[in-house]
């Protein structure tokens, strides 16, 4: 039973380290200012992004005839949906192993991270910026970080499962 609570426990660290750098970002950087940089390319620069990834879906309104509902509405209810999803594969599966449960849990605070944040404000907080010479990575944050990690841990365990053919 302790191991289940895991995932759960890994979830709440990464939505509290998520929601306490991005406060401090919002207290302590202006909007658009470059506050510090290390290495010479990796920057902490504070930006709000009303899109998903790269921007993405920045400027989508849905007509609903009763009202409107814009991207970032969308992809708040988007990011709640898939926290749903990650806690009822959570609690009902029979057995995970542990790389699928941290997988999930980083997942999980992401995705909550992010959706906590477009629902609450209307934008998500980024503060990450790898720039150097021509290559300018997208500003990101602490939940981005955790999403793409959980997704490359899926891809791991994935890779590793031993498939049926070679079972057989």
């Amino acid at each position: 039973m302790a191991r289940r609570v895991l995932p759960f426990l890994l979830a709440i660290a990464l939505v509290a380290a998520d929601q306490a750098t991005k406060a401090w970002v919002v207290a302590e950087v202006a909007i658009g200012e470059r506050a510090a940089s290390w290495f010479g390319f990796v920057h902490l620069t504070h930006t709000r992004n009303t899109g998903a990834a790269f921007g993405l879906l920045r400027d989508l309104r849905l007509d609903l005839g009763a009202g409107v509902i814009d991207g970032v509405q969308v992809l708040g209810l988007i990011s709640l949906l898939v926290a749903l999803a990650v806690t009822v594969v959570l609690l009902r599966a029979r057995s995970l192993g542990p790389l699928n449960l941290a997988a999930l849990g980083t997942l999980l605070g992401g995705a909550v991270g992010n959706g906590v944040d477009r629902l609450r404000l209307g934008y998500v907080t980024d503060f990450i910026q790898l720039q150097a010479g021509w290559f300018d990575f997208p500003v990101f944050n602490v939940a981005d970080i955790a999403i793409v990690v959980g997704a490359g841990l899926l891809v791991l365990s994935t890779l590793l499962r031993p498939s049926a053919a070679r079972d057989a």
